[in-house]
């Protein structure tokens, strides 16, 4: 690869000889350069990158440099240049991107980019400084290109479309290398400043306001919920509240407060209090008349009436709708309003409640867990608020959730059921009239996916808990018994110890019991094996639970499973084992049996005593050669003789008593 193949030779000898020194510092020093292909901006008479210049207070400067300074308003020009130095190149789709910096700051920077397909893209920044935060905004439509233009740009160039400021930048197409061909692109910024809003100044003047809310004195005494429109019966009586405040910074002179009510209603004479931060007193008929003199009410100061009021008896019309009408005034002409709607008509309301009570506990249901077997008595109690008739009404009440945890037992007023529904006949239900009809039912077993509760809405809703079964504990317990007997001595009894001469072959049993109330899972059986005795081949034996059998004689070498065993249920192991013959007399010999389940474990042992020779029992008659002991001899005296005889019987002597 070559080295800075033809370089551009049109300047003077002097940038030759610079440009000679330099190639011969990069040859020297510097890694080197690929010079077959075209390279932007990378000598000595290259300009920077991008540079600016104050539009505003400069116009028409060619002072371009970097950093530039402006105020909110100005329009910086920016100056992107290029040169491709690498002479007999093309640099192949050539773009430049200037990147503008987001929101407001005394120092914005501009990232430069420059770049062609077959040229590695080469980075620069331009500072713009200003006495105020500024936002840089691009000026749309004041991208000119200047090709060919080595100096400076001149004359009126080429209008670009816009896009300089995105990351795709704009395209300048195929850039020839030498000085002839070296360009700029110019365009526009506006700097910007956001000024911080003037806060309003706060009133300066009182600012009266008031609110009228009606509610129904059917809910009990000073119980209320205030609302702007309502609906009652002819002759019912409703309440007012008239609401007022002074919002403003000064008070509010010579306030007056009144209400206007609509033909139809009718003040309760004694039903007025007027509330106020210093005392409560009483409102009459001049709150309708003149209204009720406040004065001076303060700034940041609130108070309200309450007077009660009475619908006619008689309605004209189905639905008569009465607006009542508040007002409140003060000096300087101020003044304000607001309204709330009475409906008076004739109409019918139904109004349904539920209740349960536990026969069984005799209490409310709702209050104690009921217990399976207890007795719950449900009253559907229906009224009519209305002031008219309903006619032909039927009580209907879904016992779906219900029916999943009890049985319906009775039915009481010649109710009956539907699917899940109970239904009760058809009545006529004038004003105020209250039916309470009752049906019980008696808890069920729980099933295991119940949510022990029993949900019912007649009106209201009603929830019963039912009481949780205590869980039963139930935990597995494991015991093994091992036992032994000596099968050449045709024992039958298996004991937990025994004896036995060299030789011989002895028979383990072992019996694993799971005596708890809770299933053993995963149970491992392992016997522990002494090195005295060896295992005779096949005749091992595990009887499962089931009457399986099976015969792993790697019972002697490692856990082995068995399964699970439920309450009460037993393995059985029976194996064989022979003496081994190099074992001492008089030792003993020790077989451990040990079963786990997780954390469970239980283990049992069995010892066998080695003897030198088998014990023969004398018989009860009379020895030949032995006279018979006479009643003055001892017991010792007759034992030492019966071991003198066994002695030279064993050693093959003949003996001949001499008494």
């Amino acid at each position: 690869m070559k080295k800075f193949k033809n370089l551009c030779k049109t300047k003077g000898a002097k940038i030759l000889a610079v440009l000679f020194m330099a190639g011969l510092l990069a040859f020297s020093f510097a890694p080197s350069i690929n010079a077959d292909g075209p390279i932007f901006n990378g000598l000595p008479g290259d300009k920077k990158l991008i540079r600016g210049a104050n539009g505003t207070q400069n116009p028409g400067s060619t002072d371009w440099s970097d950093p530039v300074s402006g105020n909110s308003g100005d329009a910086i020009e920016v100056l992107v240049y290029y040169h491709n130095l690498v002479e007999g190149t093309t640099a192949r789709n050539t773009r430049v991107s200037v990147i503008l910096p987001s929101g407001e700051k005394k120092h914005q920077v501009l990232n430069a980019k420059l770049w062609a397909a077959n040229a590695d893209a080469i980075n620069d920044t331009l500072t713009i400084n200003s006495d105020q935060a500024v936002k840089v905004e691009y000026i749309a439509g004041s991208t000119v290109w200047y090709p060919n233009a080595q100096n400076n740009p001149s004359g009126q160039g080429q209008v670009l479309p816009d896009g300089i400021v995105t990351p795709a930048g704009v395209s300048l197409g195929g850039i020839e290398g030498c000085w002839q061909y070296a360009g700029f692109v110019a365009f526009q910024v506006r700097l910007m400043h956001t000024p911080t809003p003037t806060p309003t100044p706060p009133p300066t003047h009182p600012n009266i306001a008031i609110e009228k809310f009606v509610s129904k004195t059917s809910l009990g005494r000073e119980i209320y919920n205030w609302e702007k429109e309502i609906q009652i019966s002819p002759n019912e009586e409703v309440a007012f509240r008239l609401s007022f405040s002074n919002s403003g910074d000064a008070p509010a002179e010579n306030v007056i407060v009144k209400d206007v009510l609509p033909a139809g209603l009718s003040f309760v004479n004694g039903s007025g209090t007027l509330y106020r931060y210093n005392g409560n007193a009483p409102v009459g008929a001049e709150l309708f008349n003149d209204g009720v003199s406040i004065g001076t009410f303060g700034r940041g100061e609130s108070a309200y009436i309450i007077f009660n009021a009475r619908a006619d008896a008689d309605s004209p019309s189905v639905c008569q709708r009465l607006i009542n009408t508040a007002v409140i005034t003060a000096g300087g002409g101020l003044r304000a309003q607001d309204q709330a709607i009475v409906n008076v008509c004739t109409h019918i309301e139904i109004e349904k409640s539920k209740s349960a009570w536990n026969i069984t506990q005799n209490i409310d249901a709702t209050k104690v867990p009921a217990k399976e077997g207890n007795i719950i008595e449900y009253h559907l109690i229906t009224k009519n608020t209305g002031n008219g008739t309903k006619t032909n009404y039927v009580v209907e009440d879904d016992l779906s959730d219900i029916l999943d945890n009890a049985r319906v037992i009775t039915i009481g007023n010649n109710g009956r059921m539907e699917g899940n529904v109970i239904t009760y006949p058809t009545v006529d239900l004038g004003p105020g009239q209250v039916i309470d009809y009752t049906f019980r039912a008696k808890v069920l077993p729980q099933a295991a996916n119940s949510d022990f509760k029993m949900r019912n809405a007649y009106g209201n809703e009603v929830v019963i808990i039912i009481e949780r079964p205590q869980p039963v504990i139930q935990n597995p317990h494991l015991t093994i018994e091992k036992l032994v007997r000596n099968t050449s001595q045709n024992e039958t009894t298996f004991v937990k110890e025994n004896s036995a001469i060299s030789g011989e072959i002895i028979e383990y049993k072992l019996v694993i019991t799971n005596n708890g109330d809770g299933e053993a899972i995963e149970v491992k059986l392992r016997d522990v094996l002494p090195i005295s005795v060896s295992y005779l081949a096949g005749s091992i034996t595990i009887t499962l639970p089931n009457g399986q059998v099976i015969t792993p004689i790697e019972l002697f070498k490692q856990d082995i499973s068995i399964g699970n065993l439920k309450p009460d249920e037993s393995v059985m192991v029976i194996f064989q084992a022979k003496v081994n013959s190099e074992i001492a007399c008089g030792s003993k010999i020790e077989n451990k049996a040990i079963t786990t389940a997780g954390s469970l474990r239980a283990n049992s042992f069995a010892y066998t005593n080695v003897v030198c020779e088998k014990v023969i029992t004398p018989p009860t008659s009379q020895v030949k050669g032995i006279s018979t002991l006479t009643p003055t001899g001892t017991p010792l005296e007759a034992l030492a003789i019966i071991a003198l005889v066994l002695m030279l019987i064993k050693q093959g002597r003949s003996f001949k008593p001499h008494f």
